[in-house]
């Protein structure tokens, strides 16, 4: 792997653990200043893009994604089921 990947592939987890610890610190009620200090982000305003959803947006998304999986499947069976009866007619 060239050096470089090695960089992005290195920012990617530093920035993904960091988002992490951000949001655990979150849950357990440790200050935004706190959290500044212990991420070394130079402003609280920062923070913001590690914010958690509220717990109503977390069900959304949930049940949105639920929703779209619960689709894809039926398109698929449908598919598959006219596939099937158009076979059969044909014969």
């Amino acid at each position: 792997m060239h050096h470089n990947h090695f960089k992005i592939l290195r920012i990617i987890i530093i920035s993904s653990g960091r988002k992490t610890l951000v949001q655990e610190l979150q849950k357990l009620g440790v200050s935004r200043d706190s959290i500044k200090l212990a991420t070394q982000h130079k402003n609280v305003e920062s923070l913001e893009s590690y914010k958690l959803p509220k717990e109503q947006e977390q069900i959304g998304i949930i049940k949105n994604l639920v929703d779209n999986i619960h689709n894809i499947k039926r398109k698929r069976v449908m598919k598959i089921f006219y596939h099937f009866i158009n076979k059969e007619n044909i014969n």
